[in-house]
């Protein structure tokens, strides 16, 4: 997967959604090598973030499990130097099992679900897609989900809401230790 998306410095852009249906036992970028999230106990100098749905927000993650919805960033900043990680990613596992998906495999986020797709899902007003590669608003590109502007790519997630008729026009990503989750 080729990730290109700038990213911010103290600030939440550049994320983009992710679903695999394997659990990934190596992920590397193609000139660099071994990446690891940041957190993990890995020997690697190149990280790179990855979280997923812990109730209310998103949490930092340590793995890739199969299924599972994330949201993932690149280091791709220039005052990230060389380690800046924009570019052709791969991720990988010898002798996986892909089994049938499991719909049970949504992350909660307060008053939304993380929802993971493997299909294509065309803008609807009911999904909110991120804006992975378009600012929307004055939100950085890859910092919100917004209902029914942007398309799901396949091998990604994106969010509902719990109750559609008190559903914010957006969900914007916060973490668990961030004060609020919606817009």
């Amino acid at each position: 997967r080729n990730f290109s998306q700038y990213t911010g410095l103290e600030s939440s852009a550049g994320w983009e959604t992710i679903v695999l249906p394997f659990d990934v036992q190596r992920t590397a970028h193609a000139a660099k090598g071994e990446i690891v999230p940041f957190g993990t106990a890995a020997t690697s100098h190149n990280q790179y973030w990855l979280a997923e749905a812990d109730g209310a927000a998103f949490k930092a993650a340590s793995a890739i499990k199969a299924n599972v919805p994330y949201i993932i960033a690149m280091p791709n900043n220039a005052a990230y130097g060389e380690h800046s990680l924009n570019g052709q990613i791969t991720f990988s596992a010898e002798e996986a099992m892909i089994y049938a998906t499991d719909e049970s495999m949504v992350g909660q986020l307060g008053d939304f679900t993380l929802v993971p797709t493997y299909e294509k899902l065309d803008a609807d007003k009911g999904i909110y897609a991120l804006n992975a590669g378009s600012k929307h608003e004055s939100y950085s590109s890859g910092s919100v989900f917004v209902a029914g502007k942007y398309a799901v790519r396949p091998f990604s997630a994106y969010v509902v809401p719990v109750q559609e008729e008190e559903a914010a026009p957006m969900y914007r990503i916060t973490f668990s230790e961030g004060d609020t989750a919606e817009e």
